[in-house]
């Protein structure tokens, strides 16, 4: 352990915790101090300044030359991860600042600090992570979510607006479980934020899921009849796109006994209410 005065380097970390600002600055003056030494399982002092919500620990923390703003404790979890996840905004404006901040980097499942913030709702933070420079909207983590497709699971609709504004976001990335933006959207019934999808000039409302299903089957299985209507306005739907099994947006309809959804599939002047699943089932 590294010694300094009366104090040692795990000291540095109890005292950041605790937010004694006076006694970490005096620790912080020695040039021998160890600014990154980590507990057992792994924690700086830096990581829990931020997790604790001590902004003006924080700042002494990032004024140290020696200072790793990107390390990492046994379990992926940085200093910006940690500010994001807490909703403490001034901690993440003054990390964001550090020239050496890594925005991208990811916790041991893969989730960066934009995937915690998207998943906690702190809008304002999310927008201060979209201005930096170096980040990338697109990240996945190992299970294949991206910012987009969980605010759009979840039903941050502020959240998705930002992330739409950038020019970066791909508005049909697939994750590795085969789910789009558009169609959690569809499923979980978010209506409004459906219409922020659609008005993408990039959106691919046809694309379909592993299992073949599109965002337009999915409205219409769970029932959302204006969320529907939405799709259905769109110019690119294509109403007769099949699933894997063959089923169509109008037989889940029926099965599912979504009679207003089925008038309004009718209405469509392209829809063709003879086509067959691969077992032979049509809408009648």
């Amino acid at each position: 352990r590294t010694v300094v005065g009366n104090f040692n380097s795990k000291d540095l970390i109890r005292n950041c915790e605790k937010g004694n600002l006076n006694v970490v600055r005096r620790m912080l003056h020695h040039p021998n101090m160890d600014v990154n030494k980590q507990s057992e399982k792994g924690w700086t002092a830096l990581i829990w300044a931020c997790n604790k919500g001590h902004k003006d620990i924080v700042k002494e923390l990032l004024r140290h030359p020696n200072i790793d703003v990107n390390k990492q404790n046994k379990f992926g979890d940085t200093a910006l991860i940690w500010a994001c996840d807490k909703g403490h905004i001034e901690i993440v404006k003054e990390l964001l600042r550090h020239p050496n901040m890594d925005v991208n980097k990811q916790y041991e499942d893969g989730w960066t600090a934009l995937l915690y913030a998207c998943d906690k709702g702190h809008t304002e933070i999310v927008k201060e992570l979209l201005r930096h420079p170096n980040i990338d909207v697109n990240k996945q983590n190992k299970v294949g979510w991206i910012a987009l497709i969980w605010a759009c699971e979840k039903g941050y609709i502020d959240i998705v607006k930002e992330l739409l504004r950038h020019p970066n976001i791909d508005v049909n990335i697939q994750g590795k479980v085969g789910w789009i933006a558009l169609i959690s959207a569809c499923r979980e019934g978010h209506i409004d934020i459906v219409k922020e999808l659609l008005r993408h000039p990039d959106i691919d409302m046809n694309k379909q899921n592993k299992s073949d299903y599109t965002a337009l089957i999915w409205a219409c299985n769970k029932g959302h009849k204006d969320i529907v209507k939405e799709l259905l306005r769109h110019p690119n739907i294509d109403v007769n796109k099949q699933n894997k099994d063959g089923w169509t947006a109008l037989i889940w309809a029926c099965d599912k006994g979504h009679i207003e959804i089925v008038k309004e599939l009718l209405h469509h002047p392209n829809m063709d209410v003879n086509l067959q699943s691969k077992d032979g089932w049509t809408a009648l």
